[in-house]
């Protein structure tokens, strides 16, 4: 059922075969090729038998259900490339997984609108389905269906801010309402004899992260999809002022020692390791982290919405959560229909539960139980609480084009080592937006 993808596209014969009827739907004898990047086939680990990873017992039913053969094909890095040659060719996957804004909607000359296929009662519990919208406004198709979320966030050590003084206990919930605000926190911390961040601006874009929450402040969930369409500019005023206080941030943290010494120089992976072994209390990242951060410091670990750059951000109660994948079928294959019910069953409430226990995934739609499930990590469970409680906005580089997002990580580094000015930055990456 499953093979690495080397071998020339070729086309799909059909075998007539009997014909099932399930529910309305009545397919023949099909094979439905299935491009698969992202759902875990093979637990690399070796803790979970292949044959009890969700993908794979849904494709198994979905099998005998559908009386059908499904190939599923492990992709690699080069998924967007091949999907833009299968496109242009006409022959490639039925059903294919990419991640969403602009890695999907680039692609929307190959990608069959999904309105059709659902109905509102099935859309409802998906959040932020303007992301898989062509133009990223309501009216646009719908390009892909989410089914996985992620948050910019911030770890924490809470041990270390109980000894600084910032917590009382562990079961305080830290709120900092400023950069200013973060900065006598980590004056705290390091009087405490630790280390108060881990930053690298270099590879792992904690500029990114910090940047998408703050802008979700400065200009929020409009502004931010206005980047994807055309009504907002990277140059825009708002804009401006967030990364230069960023910028100014992050130069105050080196100066006074609160940051590694290589934060916007090296790539070296390592930066984090004080992080994780207690030295240090801070560290930007997201929610797919939240397994390694829990496994490493256990009921020490902490999670925060990134705090705004000042105390009176133009939009409260909102946070960076967007949908990271969806699912697409292609306009070219002959087996839509089945396709889409493939779909469906990979991304119901029953299979994005099994896939969080398995692997710590948070589900890209609002009714699915994690706490109290096995395996359940309370730092996922908190970062999902708030898809609820709160607004949404989304990374910029998820809506501005990949040549943009591609440009901006080049730039960030830049503006910190002090080679561009933040006006020469964001007219960098607004020309390749």
């Amino acid at each position: 059922m499953y093979k690495n993808f080397g071998k020339k596209l070729f086309s799909m014969m059909l075998a007539c075969a009997l014909a099932l009827s399930l529910g309305s739907v009545a397919f023949a004898s099909e094979k439905l090729v299935f491009w698969n990047q992202d759902f875990m086939a093979v637990d690399e680990k070796g803790v979970i038998p292949s044959e009890e990873l969700m993908v794979n017992q849904v494709v198994a039913q979905f099998e005998k259900d559908f009386d059908c053969e499904v190939e599923m094909v492990t992709m690699s890095d080069d998924l967007y490339q091949m999907f833009l040659a299968a496109g242009i060719a006409q022959d490639g996957p039925d059903l294919c997984t990419m991640w969403t804004g602009a890695y999907t909607t680039d692609y929307a000359a190959y990608i069959e609108p999904l309105d059709g296929y659902f109905t509102e009662e099935e859309l409802a519990p998906f959040g932020n389905l303007d992301l898989c919208r062509e133009g990223f406004v309501a009216e646009g198709a719908l390009l892909g269906l989410p089914y996985d979320n992620s948050c910019q966030v911030l770890f924490y050590n809470k041990d270390i801010l109980v000894e600084a003084g910032v917590l009382s206990s562990r079961d305080d919930a830290l709120s900092i309402a400023s950069y200013d605000e973060w900065l006598s926190v980590c004056e705290a911390v390091a009087n405490a004899g630790y280390q108060p961040m881990c930053i690298n601006d270099a590879s792992d874009y904690t500029f990114v992260h910090a940047i998408s929450q703050a802008l979700c402040y400065t200009i929020g969930s409009e502004g931010i999809f206005g980047l994807g369409n055309g009504a907002t500019a990277m140059t825009d005023a708002r804009i401006a002022d967030t990364v230069q206080k960023y910028v100014d941030f992050t130069a105050a943290l080196m100066e006074k020692g609160y940051i590694n010494a290589d934060a916007f120089s090296s790539a070296d992976g390592t930066y984090s390791e004080p992080f994780f072994s207690g030295k240090a209390a801070f560290w930007i990242d997201g929610t797919w982290s939240c397994g390694n951060v829990y496994g490493n410091l256990g009921e020490a670990a902490g999670v925060a919405i990134i705090p705004a750059t000042d105390g009176s951000p133009a939009y409260t109660d909102i946070v960076c959560a967007q949908a990271a994948n969806n699912m697409v079928v292609t306009n070219y294959s002959e087996h839509k229909e089945l396709a889409v019910e493939l779909m469906k069953r990979l991304a119901s409430a029953e299979s994005l539960q099994l896939r969080y226990i398995q692997n710590n995934s948070m589900p890209g739609r609002s009714d699915v139980a994690l706490d109290g499930v096995e395996n359940s990590n309370p730092l996922t469970v908190e970062c999902y609480s708030w898809l609820a409680g709160n607004d949404t906005g989304m990374g910029y580089d998820s809506l501005t084009s990949a040549d943009a997002a591609s440009e901006s990580y080049v730039q960030w580094q830049m503006l910190e080592l002090g080679t561009a000015t933040v006006e020469e930055a964001l007219s960098a990456i607004e020309s390749k937006n």
